[in-house]
C-alpha cells in the first residue's frame, strides 16, 4: 500500500499526528468486527500499522514517549515462538500450550516486560482465531477484564470489546477441535480463511454471498461438520429463507444448533424450526391467531425456546379471547380452545365457557381427555378421572390414558396411586422419561430414598441435561448425611450440562453441608456466603453452624454467638419470627448462660405455636414439646453451672418435665419417653431428691403400661432403670437391683445366655452390663460379676480357638467392648493383648471394620499397653494409632496432611484432635508435648450440662499423662474431677486408670 491508499482506508488526510491516526483507526474499526468482517478488519489494522510507521519514520520521538524497542532482540524471539504456535493448529487450540508460551521470561523482564505485553496484544489483533479456552488463559495472564483502562491506552475500543465478549461466562464457541484436513504448519493462513468462511457462511443476512463463500471454503481443502449445514442451506430454499431471515442478535442461537449438528442431531429439525418461526411471525403479523398458535407449538416440539413459548402463549391468549365470543365451535375448534386454555393457564375461562355452553361439549375421546386436564388444574380431581374414563371407553390412540390419570394423582398428591400408575407405564416402556420422573417424585414423598437414587441413574441414561433428577438424588443423599455423594452427583450434573440456578444453589448447599458435617463450619459458612441469592434457610444454617463452631471449636470465642445472632436477624428480616427462629434464639441464650432471655425466647415460641394457623396438630404439639424441653435444659444448666441446688429452678424444671410427660401421653409421643425418663430421673438423682424421683418414675411406669400400646417400650425400660438407681442411692440396694434387672433378658443386666443364642440380640445388654459394673460396682454380688466377666472372656476366646471363621459385626463389637471396658473392672489384661494382636482378630478387622472401627482398635490396644507399662510396644503402636486417627479425620484425608496440621488450620479445630495428639505424644514418651495438646482440649464448650468451661477430656488426658509419669496422687486427683459429673462415658478412661494405678502401687 502506498501512502495515499493507507490514509484513504483510515478516512483522513495524510498526517504524522499519532493522535489523529489513532482516532481515525478506532472510528474505522467500529465498521469492521473481527469475526463478521475479518477482511475489512485486517485492512484497517494493516493501514494503522503502516500509518504509525509513516508518522515515526522521519521525525525523532517526542520526549517522554516510549517508541518501539528493537524487536530483533528477545521480544522478536518471543513473537516468533507465538507465530510458530499459531501456525501449528493443534498447538494453537491447546490452552496448556498457551500457558507455557505466556510463561516466557521476557514478559517479566524489567527492561522489555511492558513492551512485550503490548506486542502480545498486537499479535492477537492479527491472530485472533482462537478458542475461548485460550482467551481465558490469556486473561489469567494479563487480567484483561481488570486492566481494561491500561490496555485501552494502546488497543482500539472495538478490539477490547471483542476480547471481553470472548470472556463472557457460558459464551458459545466455534468447535475448533472438529476441524480436519489442516496442514502441519499453516504458512498460508488457510485455517483462518476456512474458519472465517464457515462462520461467515452461516451468519445472518449473507444469502447473496453464500455460493461464493462455499467455493472459497472448499478450496482450502479443510473440512468441518458444519459444512453439512452449509450444504443443506444451499439445497433447500425454505430452509435458506428461514435461516437468513434471522436477525444478527441471534448469533448464539445459531451456534446452539450448529453444536447439535456436530453431535449428529437435529439436522433437519434446525431448518424446520426456522421455517416454522418464519411462518409464525408472519401469522402473528396478520392476526391469524390459530395459525400462529399452531406454528409456535410446532416450534416447541423441536426446541423449547423462550421465543417459541412466548409466541405460543401470546397467540393462545388472543385465540381464547376470540373463541369465547362465539356461541358455537366445531369439534376441532373445541380441541384447540382447550389446548390453548391449558397452555396459557386460562383454566377458569375454559371451564366457564363450557358451563355456559353445555351443548358445545363434544362427545369425543379427544374432548373428554382435554377437558379432564382443565378439571385437574382446577382441583376437581374426581370429575377429571370420570372424564378420562369416558374418553377411555370411546378410545383414541393419540391419548395415553394412564398418563392422564397419573397427572391427576400427581396434582392430588396421592403418592400410592402415583407410584402404581408410573410403575405400570414403565412396565410397558421402561424408557418413558416422564414416568421415571413421576415415580421418582412419588418415592421421594414416601421416603424411599434408595428408589429415588436408583431412578436417577436410569433417568440420566435417557437424558442427562435435566437438573431436577440430579437435585432429587442429591437431596436423597443429604437426608442420610451423605454429603460427599450429594456433591458428587450435582457436580457430575454440571459437567454433563444440566445447569440451572437451583442446581447451582443445591451444589453449593451440599458442599457446604459436607464441610460442616466434617466439622469445618467456617468452610461451610464461606461457601453459603458465595451464593448470590440467599434464601432464609441459609441464614438459619449459618446461625446453627456458628453455634456449633462455638460448642466444638477451640480458637473461637463468644464472637461466634454474636455472628449467629446476626444471621438470625437476617432470617427474621426475610421470613419473620417462626418456631425455628425462637428455638435457635433460645439455644444461643442458653450457650451464653442467659437464663432469663432463653426462657423468654421459649415462651415467645410457645405463644407463636399455640396461635399458629394451618398446621397439623401432631407437628404443632411436637414443636411445643421441643420448646418445653429447651426451657428445661436451660434451667438445668443454670443449676449445674452455679454449682448448687437452686430450689426455684429445680421446681421449675420438675414442673416442665411434668408438662412434657402430659404431652407424651395425650399425643402418644412415646418415642420421647426414654429421654424424658432419663433426664427426669437424673434431675432427682443429682439433687438427692430420691423419694420424689421414685414417685415420678412410678407415675411414668403406670402411664406407660396404661396408655402405650405401641411396640416402643423404651420409656418403660428406662423408668425401671432410673427407679433402680434412685432406690440404690436411697440405700435400698436389693430393691434397686431388682428394678434395674426387670427389663433385661434373663432377668438381670448381668445375665448370660444359656444354650444357643443370637450374639447381636444380646450385645446392647452386654454393654449395659459393663456400664453398671463401672457405675455401681458395689450393687452386684461378686459371683455375678465374676460369671459375667468370665462369660465375656470365654465367648471371645472360644471364637478365636475356632479359627475366627465367623466374621460378623456383632463379634467385632464384642471384642471392642471387652477391650474398652475390661480395664475398668479387671487387672487381668495380658489375654486382651494376645487377643487383639492375634491373626484371627486382625483378619476380622481387615475384612469388615470401618475406619472408625480401626481407630478404636488401635486406641484400645494402646491404652492396654500403657496400663501394662509396656513402653517399647506403646511407642510402636502409637504410630499405628496416629495413622488411624488421620484416616478418619476429614481435613487430613482431604488435604493429605498429618494430624498436627489439622489442628492449626484457622477455619476449624477440634478438641478431639487435640486429645488424640496428646494421647499419641504421651505414649511416645514426649510428655511436655502431650501437655501442650492436652491444654487445647479444655477450651471447648462441650455439652450444655458441663459444670466447667473445660471438658472431662482434659481431666482424663491429664490423668493419663500422670499415669505414664508414675504420679499416683495426680492420677487420683484428675480422675476424681473427671468422675464427679453426670455420667456421659467420660469416666471410662479415668476409672480404668484408677483400677490399673492401684495394681501398680
Amino acid at each position: 500500500m502506498n501512502t495515499t491508499e493507507i490514509f484513504e482506508i483510515l478516512g483522513i488526510e495524510a498526517t504524522k499526528d499519532l493522535d489523529a491516526i489513532t482516532a481515525a483507526y478506532h472510528e474505522e474499526l467500529r465498521k469492521h468486527h473481527p469475526e463478521e468482517d475479518p477482511e475489512g478488519f485486517q485492512k484497517v489494522r494493516q493501514a494503522f500499522e503502516a500509518a504509525r510507521d509513516y508518522a515515526n519514520r522521519e521525525d525523532d520521538e517526542p520526549q517522554g514517549f516510549v517508541g518501539d524497542v528493537n524487536l530483533a532482540g528477545p521480544i522478536n524471539d518471543y513473537l516468533i515462538t507465538l507465530g510458530d504456535a499459531y501456525a501449528s493448529f493443534p498447538q494453537r487450540i491447546d490452552p496448556k500450550k498457551w500457558e507455557e508460551l505466556l510463561q516466557n521470561p521476557v514478559l517479566e523482564d524489567f527492561e522489555y516486560g511492558a513492551q512485550a505485553k503490548k506486542e502480545t496484544m498486537r499479535f492477537l489483533m492479527d491472530h485472533y482465531w482462537l478458542p475461548i479456552s485460550v482467551y481465558k488463559v490469556i486473561d489469567q495472564r494479563f487480567l484483561i477484564k481488570e486492566q481494561q483502562k491500561e490496555l485501552l491506552e494502546y488497543l482500539p475500543q472495538d478490539f477490547m470489546e471483542f476480547l471481553l465478549d470472548k470472556l463472557i461466562e457460558g459464551k458459545l464457541d466455534f468447535p475448533y477441535d472438529q476441524v480436519s484436513g489442516y496442514p502441519e504448519k499453516d504458512t498460508e493462513n488457510k485455517i483462518d480463511h476456512f474458519i472465517q468462511g464457515v462462520i461467515y457462511a452461516i451468519s445472518p443476512n449473507n444469502e447473496k454471498v453464500l455460493p461464493e463463500t462455499v467455493k472459497e471454503i472448499k478450496d482450502t481443502g479443510l473440512d468441518h461438520p458444519w459444512m453439512l449445514l452449509i450444504e443443506s442451506l444451499e439445497e433447500k430454499e425454505e430452509g435458506k429463507k428461514a435461516w437468513f431471515s434471522l436477525p444478527k442478535e441471534k448469533q448464539d442461537e445459531i451456534l446452539i444448533y450448529c453444536d447439535a449438528l456436530v453431535e449428529g442431531e437435529y439436522k433437519k429439525a434446525t431448518i424446520a424450526y426456522r421455517a416454522w418461526e418464519l411462518k409464525a411471525v408472519d401469522a402473528m403479523a396478520k392476526s391469524a391467531w390459530r395459525d400462529a398458535f399452531f406454528f409456535y407449538r410446532n416450534m416447541l416440539y423441536i426446541y423449547g425456546s423462550p421465543i417459541a413459548m412466548k409466541g405460543s402463549i401470546d397467540s393462545g391468549n388472543e385465540l381464547i379471547d376470540l373463541f369465547i365470543q362465539k356461541d358455537e365451535l366445531d369439534e376441532r375448534a373445541c380441541e384447540v380452545f382447550l389446548v390453548a386454555c391449558d397452555m396459557c393457564d386460562q383454566t377458569k375461562k375454559g371451564l366457564e365457557y363450557f358451563k355456559q355452553h353445555e351443548d358445545q361439549k363434544k362427545k369425543t375421546a379427544a374432548f373428554f381427555a382435554l377437558y379432564s386436564v382443565l378439571l385437574r388444574k382446577d382441583g376437581r380431581f374426581i370429575e377429571a378421572l370420570k372424564y378420562i374414563e369416558r374418553a377411555q371407553e370411546i378410545g383414541d390412540d393419540s391419548f395415553d390414558f394412564k398418563k392422564l390419570k397419573l397427572a391427576v394423582f400427581k396434582d392430588q398428591q396421592n403418592y400410592e396411586k402415583m407410584e402404581s400408575f408410573a410403575e405400570a407405564i414403565l412396565e410397558e416402556n421402561d424408557r418413558d422419561y416422564g414416568a421415571i420422573l413421576d415415580l421418582q417424585e412419588a418415592y421421594e414423598a414416601k421416603g424411599n430414598d434408595k428408589g429415588v437414587v436408583d431412578l436417577f441413574y436410569r433417568a440420566r441414561e435417557l437424558y442427562q441435561y435435566d437438573p431436577e433428577i440430579y437435585i432429587r438424588a442429591a437431596k436423597a443423599f443429604m437426608r442420610h448425611e451423605n454429603y460427599a455423594d450429594a456433591t458428587r452427583v450435582l457436580e457430575d450434573g454440571v459437567k454433563a450440562g444440566a445447569q440451572s440456578d437451583e442446581m447451582e444453589y443445591n451444589r453449593v448447599f451440599a458442599k457446604a453441608h459436607w464441610a460442616a458435617h466434617d466439622g469445618y463450619y467456617q468452610d461451610g459458612i464461606d461457601l453459603l456466603q458465595t451464593l448470590v441469592v440467599k434464601h432464609p434457610e441459609l441464614y438459619m444454617k449459618m446461625a446453627r453452624w456458628y453455634r456449633d463452631m462455638y460448642n466444638d471449636g477451640m480458637n473461637y470465642t463468644l464472637k461466634c454467638l454474636e455472628e449467629s445472632h446476626k444471621c438470625l436477624d437476617q432470617y427474621e428480616k426475610r421470613l419473620g419470627a417462626d418456631e425455628d427462629y425462637y428455638r435457635m434464639r433460645a439455644f444461643l441464650y442458653s450457650n451464653e448462660g442467659n437464663l432469663e432471655k432463653c426462657v423468654a425466647a421459649c415462651e415467645e415460641g410457645l405463644r407463636y405455636m399455640k396461635t399458629k394457623k394451618g398446621v397439623q396438630r401432631a407437628y404443632q404439639r411436637r414443636v411445643i414439646y421441643n420448646f418445653y424441653m429447651t426451657e428445661a435444659h436451660a434451667y438445668r444448666r443454670s443449676i449445674l453451672v452455679n454449682g448448687q441446688v437452686e430450689l426455684g429452678n429445680f421446681k421449675k424444671t420438675d414442673q416442665i418435665f411434668n408438662k412434657l410427660y402430659h404431652i407424651i401421653i395425650t399425643e402418644k409421643f412415646f418415642d420421647e419417653s426414654a429421654q424424658l425418663a432419663k433426664e427426669w430421673g437424673e434431675l432427682f438423682l443429682s439433687h438427692g431428691k430420691y423419694a420424689s424421683g421414685i414417685y415420678r418414675m412410678k407415675n411414668i411406669l403406670n402411664s406407660e403400661q396404661t396408655y402405650n400400646k405401641t411396640q416402643n417400650k423404651s420409656g418403660e425400660k428406662v423408668a425401671h432403670e432410673m427407679m433402680g438407681k434412685l432406690l440404690i442411692a436411697q440405700g435400698l440396694k436389693g430393691l434397686g437391683r431388682r428394678e434395674v434387672n426387670r427389663t433385661y433378658l434373663g432377668g438381670s443386666v448381668l445375665a448370660t445366655p444359656k444354650g444357643k443364642y443370637d450374639l447381636a440380640e444380646y450385645l446392647s445388654q452386654f454393654q449395659r452390663g459393663y456400664e453398671y459394673l463401672i457405675q455401681m460396682p458395689d450393687v452386684f454380688k461378686p459371683e455375678e460379676k465374676g460369671d459375667f466377666l468370665t462369660f465375656q472372656k470365654n465367648l471371645i476366646m472360644q471364637w478365636k480357638a475356632q479359627g475366627g471363621t465367623e466374621k460378623t459385626p456383632a463379634m467385632l463389637d464384642a471384642i471392642l467392648y471387652a477391650a474398652y471396658y475390661f480395664p475398668c473392672v479387671s487387672t487381668d489384661l495380658m489375654w486382651l493383648v494376645e487377643l487383639l494382636r492375634s491373626e484371627e482378630v486382625i483378619a476380622l478387622f481387615d475384612e469388615i471394620a470401618s475406619e472408625t472401627g480401626y481407630y478404636k482398635y488401635w486406641e484400645y490396644l494402646l491404652r492396654i499397653l500403657v496400663f501394662m507399662r509396656s513402653k517399647e510396644a506403646m511407642s510402636d503402636i502409637a504410630e499405628d494409632f496416629k495413622k488411624a486417627a488421620e484416616a478418619q479425620q476429614g481435613y487430613c484425608v482431604k488435604k493429605q496432611v498429618p494430624l498436627e496440621e489439622s489442628i492449626t488450620v484457622d477455619r476449624f479445630t477440634s478438641r478431639l484432635e487435640a486429645f488424640d495428639l496428646a494421647f499419641y505424644y504421651a505414649c511416645k514418651g514426649k510428655l511436655d508435648k502431650a501437655k501442650e495438646y492436652a491444654a487445647m482440649t479444655c477450651s471447648g464448650r462441650v455439652c450444655q450440662f458441663c459444670t466447667h468451661q473445660g471438658c472431662e477430656d482434659y481431666f482424663n488426658i491429664m490423668a493419663f499423662i500422670a499415669f505414664i509419669e508414675g504420679n499416683e496422687d495426680d492420677v487420683v486427683r484428675w480422675c476424681q474431677v473427671a468422675n464427679q459429673h453426670v455420667w456421659h462415658h467420660h469416666e471410662i478412661l479415668s476409672t480404668a486408670l484408677l483400677v490399673q494405678a492401684r495394681k501398680h502401687v
